[in-house]
């Protein structure tokens, strides 16, 4: 039976090898936001009408809305520590798509935090566009620990509001716009804010 000599410096150099590569296992693992392609760092779940979600595009993700009204609940991934979660990173953008046929829709992203008194930051590009390419679809946030537009951000849609009031009945899109009921008390609401330097159009 042979066995193979190597010198003791390759050996140490493939144990650092496996060591690093372990390390950056744990910190992909760990850190949930730095191994997440996608423009969101979250996970949606449609809660009313019809989206897709195309979010194999590192920092870039479309989400197309099928009906003239939908409704997404999101769950960040950022579950520990406190401070602000940055939903959406600087230099990420996310496009909100019509499907063909749809002359306008109202998107309603619910943001909910596992600890609801965090504030969210959109710092990213957020894009609304129609089926044919122009900008266009009411695109609406609502997180109850604040929603706060950094001065990075770029916001290029047809329609923009941001709330810290929840829609507990949802909305319904009709003929000449929509109908939505907000909360009309909620103790623990935080605030909406939006940096100098955002770019909101």
């Amino acid at each position: 039976m042979s066995r193979a000599l190597y010198p003791a410096y390759r050996l140490n150099r493939r144990k650092l090898l496996i060591s690093c590569a372990t390390l950056a296992i744990a910190t992909a693992a760990l850190n949930p936001e730095a191994a997440s392609a996608q423009a969101f760092q979250g996970t949606p779940t449609t809660a009313a009408g019809t989206v897709t979600y195309s979010r194999s595009t590192p920092g870039s993700e479309t989400i197309t809305v099928g009906t003239t009204s939908a409704t997404i609940n999101w769950a960040p991934s950022d579950v520990q520590g406190a401070g602000n979660i940055n939903l959406l990173p600087s230099g990420n953008s996310a496009t909100y798509q019509g499907a063909a046929g749809l002359t306008g829709y109202t998107v309603l992203n619910r943001i909910l935090p596992t600890d609801v008194t965090r504030t969210i930051e959109l710092n990213g590009t957020v894009l609304g566009k129609l089926s044919d390419g122009t900008t266009g679809g009411n695109i609406w946030f609502y997180s109850p620990g604040g929603v706060l537009i950094g001065s990075n951000a770029v916001v290029d849609v047809g329609g923009l509001l941001l709330s810290t009031l929840d829609l507990p009945d949802g909305f319904t899109a009709t003929a000449t716009g929509f109908n939505a009921n907000f909360s009309q008390t909620a103790t623990s609401a935080g605030k909406v804010s939006i940096l100098p330097g955002a770019q909101i159009n």
